[in-house]
């Protein structure tokens, strides 16, 4: 469980690790792209230098996806939950009049201003 406070002085944590994520989901986004477009060129006429990129492109984005992945890490170890990526949205467990619901904060916004039950999600935000 976290205070209004608690998850408030996380923000700036979050505020980092979305500024860094962004680049690699788009590097993932763009070397997915390059993947597929290779292997369709692959299909009609191969050869040894296509298949050499394709493993380069392949190894290029499994260290993205890993360094995303610690990333993510190192959110859920401050007891976060992560609801997206792209973008960013977290949910913070908090109690509120004596029931247990989310703070939610969305990537681009300043500080925590709403919250949700735990069974509505984003939709069902209210301020706080």
């Amino acid at each position: 469980m976290f205070t209004l406070d608690g998850a408030q002085n996380l923000i700036p944590f979050l505020k980092e690790i979305c500024s860094s994520i962004s680049p690699l989901r788009n590097k993932v986004k763009d070397l997915n792209v390059e993947i597929k477009t290779l292997q369709i060129r692959m299909q009609g006429n191969g050869g040894a230098a296509s298949h050499n990129h394709l493993d380069k492109l392949n190894s290029d984005l499994k260290s993205t996806v890993t360094k995303i992945n610690e990333k993510i890490s190192d959110i859920e170890a401050k007891g976060i939950i992560i609801k997206s990526i792209d973008p960013g949205l977290f949910d913070f467990e908090y109690v509120k009049d004596g029931r247990e619901v989310y703070l939610c904060w969305k990537e681009g916004e300043d500080n925590i201003a709403y919250w949700h039950e735990k069974d509505t999600g984003f939709a069902g935000r209210e301020k706080l």
